[in-house]
């Protein structure tokens, strides 16, 4: 049953990803193949029907696989707060506009790779400039276990260097009152 006050979703779950996955050319060529073959499932779809799209959600679940598997060899393991803001960058530009019901969705505070600043609150209370400026001399794996939270083992040190500008940004951003 559709409720229009609501947008539809599709739930995925969590995705087991491949042993030993490496941020590569090849990893990111296998992203273009599997698309590619969604595309070819596409075309031979029945699209007056859509009585038989079993190979088409096949095609798409390969394909998400691959982009599991390319997320984790950056040391990503939580897409939820990526995917939400996806959400919204589409809700800008029009393209979602019903209302989404999360009552029985994890919230962006549990998402475990980041922390999350909510939209309406302008300033964390306890993080000041002092704090942000000693936090930013901080080695970046330091700063992800000890700031962030977040278990940094197996991690390269650049995708920690990532993960800290961006969460120093969105520090600085709550502190100066921006979005």
């Amino acid at each position: 049953m559709f409720d229009d006050t609501y947008q539809n979703t599709v739930e995925l779950g969590s995705v087991a990803v491949f042993d030993n996955v490496e941020c590569g050319k090849a990893q990111a060529m296998k992203v273009l193949e599997e698309a590619a073959e969604v595309f070819g499932a596409w075309q031979k779809l029945d699209k007056d029907t859509f009585s038989d799209s079993s190979d088409l959600i096949a095609e798409l679940c390969d394909m998400i696989q691959a982009c599991c598997n390319m997320a984790a060899a950056v040391g990503c393991d939580d897409l939820r707060l990526a995917l939400w803001d996806c959400e919204d960058r589409n809700r800008k530009r029009g393209r979602i506009t019903g209302m989404v019901d999360r009552g029985s969705q994890c919230t962006r505070e549990k998402c475990k790779r980041f922390v999350f600043v909510p939209i309406e609150v302008r300033q964390k209370s306890s993080d000041s400039w002092e704090a942000i400026e000693h936090d930013s001399a901080m080695s970046p794996i330091g700063y992800c276990e000890q700031v962030i939270g977040q278990d940094m083992a197996n991690v390269h040190n650049v995708t920690a260097g990532i993960m800290m500008c961006k969460h120093l940004v969105k520090r600085c951003k709550a502190m100066g009152g921006a979005e």
